[in-house]
């Protein structure tokens, strides 16, 4: 009989601890790796090929404001840059105009016809995760010149 009465009793006390205890390993679960499958790019580039070449980088900066940093090396052949629109669009040949994602102005622009030209502005009204997978685009007067896609550094 003490045997029993021990036994309900154990049966009891451990019973009392693992309900005592379990909202501890409830509440310490491992964090679910979905939490951390979007994370925030910093830095995003496109390469140009063909009539104009060089490369356009996107860097997240502190304030969360995006600075656009281009080197272009070939097809700027007119020495005017108020004759260059530089965009950021969804179709690289395609019409796809967005306001605010028109570089040209604020941004400032060099350009030297033998190559060498570049370009450089900060813009709050983007993020680089809005852009991955658009085009930046580049024009001379109405024409198409050269346009490259928008990819995160890996």
């Amino acid at each position: 009989m003490a045997f029993k009465i021990m036994t309900s009793n154990i049966f009891i006390y451990t019973t009392l601890l693992f309900l005592l205890m379990a909202p501890l390993f409830i509440n310490s679960s491992p964090v679910s790796s979905s939490s951390f499958d979007k994370r925030e790019t910093f830095v995003a580039f496109g390469d140009f090929k063909g009539v104009v070449t060089g490369r356009v980088t996107f860097t997240l900066l502190p304030n969360k404001c995006v600075r656009v940093t281009g080197q272009c090396n070939t097809g700027f052949t007119d020495p005017d840059p108020k004759n260059y629109k530089i965009r950021i669009v969804y179709r690289p040949v395609c019409p796809s105009y967005v306001k605010r994602l028109d570089l040209l102005p604020p941004m400032t622009m060099a350009v030297n016809v033998d190559g060498g030209s570049g370009f450089e502005g900060d813009f709050c009204n983007f993020t680089i995760d809005e852009i991955l997978g658009m085009f930046v685009q580049v024009q001379l007067k109405k024409s198409i010149i050269g346009y490259a896609p928008i990819q995160a550094v890996q």
